[in-house]
């Protein structure tokens, strides 16, 4: 992000005339009006006649040098003008950092698992209401909410899901029940 003064001495070649001297140095106009500063480009310390480069800054009128020098007019025979501008492009250094990967792969591979392990501990605090009564039997509570979570964590459509389901059932996550049989039974639940 370019400063204040940067931004400035940019402005200041867009719009001034910014003449070469017999000497080397530039004269660069104020852009109040009142006459012109005199920027002489000496290697890595170039030096302007401002008030502002005398405090031990780099000025607008450095920069507009800068902005200048990269910028090329050339004049055609039929009249037209170009302008060639020479950007400097600054090569950034990436920060790398070195990858585990028998970690990251392990960490990949039981993901799901582990998923699985720490849903169903969660799942086991919350409260069962017994079933009373006579009909189809209810689901855990527990069960439903892990199902749900559980299909939410996969992506997967709750027909895809029942899959993933019945593993879950077989791991001894959830109780055997119909939820693995009809895919819409978690879904519809409501106790």
């Amino acid at each position: 992000m370019k400063d204040a003064r940067e931004q400035r001495g940019q402005d200041i070649a867009k719009v001034a005339v910014i003449a070469k001297r017999a000497d080397g140095s530039f004269a660069v106009p104020s852009m109040s009006g009142n006459g012109k500063y005199i920027v002489k480009m000496d290697g890595d310390k170039p030096s302007c006649s401002c008030p502002d480069c005398d405090n031990g800054f780099k000025c607008k009128h450095i920069f507009a040098v800068e902005f200048t020098m990269k910028r090329e007019t050339t004049q055609h025979a039929d009249g037209s003008t170009t302008v060639t501008e020479t950007v400097e492009i600054k090569a950034t250094s990436r920060k790398t950092y070195t990858q585990d990967w028998p970690a990251y792969n392990a960490a990949q591979v039981n993901e799901g698992d582990q998923f699985q392990r720490l849903l169903s501990d969660l799942c086991e605090g919350i409260n069962n209401v017994p079933q009373t009564g006579k009909g189809r039997p209810k689901l855990l509570m527990s069960d439903v909410v892990f199902s749900a979570v559980f299909k939410v964590y996969s992506t997967f459509s709750c027909r895809r899901f029942i899959s993933d389901l019945r593993g879950a059932e077989e791991s001894g996550f959830i109780r055997r029940h119909h939820t693995t049989t009809a895919y819409s039974s978690i879904w519809k639940t409501r106790n």
